[in-house]
């Protein structure tokens, strides 16, 4: 009886292990869809701290996500991407992780056996909501970005009696976008407006909102 009871949580072990894995599987995979995205709108190369800010959010709870893993995890997915047939059509993509019914069977009952049945799990929870938070961040630095280096153009224009010239601001600000990933239009009106009120940096998204990645942009600004 001792034995059969020690073979049946050895088992649960098992299978929670393995419960484990494919949820951190899953997570990788949505972190490195991300990544790809913004690597694929900034030419084929990750905008500045992307991944360090993702990472930030993303720590706290998942301690076993450090940025060599997210970084191998990524070169993998990034290769699979890159094996497309003579037709175009991709290949080798990572697969979607898959849980059976058979192993959520085993951790509340040891002797069901209906391993035969499988279903996909969803998306991992907060992972749709990372993506957003990043992309509010990559925004509101690119604007807070163009804001300044806009001002030291007239400032420098000034000091030379000049005036700045035509299509300088279109031109910043499609760098800056460029750079940082962001896709979203900015207003170059707003970039004026901000500049005449001498209120280049800010940490508010529209409608007056502190974004809650304050603490970050911080850091990468």
């Amino acid at each position: 009886m001792a034995n059969r009871t020690t073979r049946n949580s050895r088992k649960v072990i098992r299978c929670a292990n393995k419960a484990k894995k494919k949820s951190r599987d899953a997570l990788l995979d949505e972190l490195c869809n991300g990544l790809f995205d913004a690597f694929k709108k900034n030419g084929n190369k990750l905008p500045y701290k992307h991944m360090s800010n993702l990472l930030k959010e993303v720590q706290p709870g998942n301690e076993w996500l450090t940025r060599n893993v997210l970084n191998k995890a990524f070169i993998k997915y990034r290769r699979s991407k890159q094996q497309v047939e003579p037709d175009g059509t991709t290949i080798g993509l990572l697969p979607v992780v898959e849980t059976s019914i058979s192993l959520l069977s085993d951790l509340s009952n040891v002797s069901s056996k209906a391993s035969s049945n499988a279903r996909s799990v969803g998306r991992p929870a907060g992972t749709t909501m990372i993506q957003k938070k990043t992309d509010e961040m990559s925004l509101i630095a690119a604007k807070n970005e163009i804001a300044e280096k806009y001002n030291k153009v007239k400032e420098l224009a000034a000091k030379k009696g000049t005036r700045v010239k035509p299509g300088s601001l279109n031109q910043i600000i499609q760098s800056v976008k460029a750079k940082r990933g962001v896709s979203a239009t900015i207003s170059p009106q707003a970039i004026r407006r901000r500049i005449h009120r001498k209120s280049l940096v800010t940490h508010h998204v529209a409608g007056g909102q502190v974004t809650p990645l304050l603490r970050i942009m911080n850091h990468s600004l």
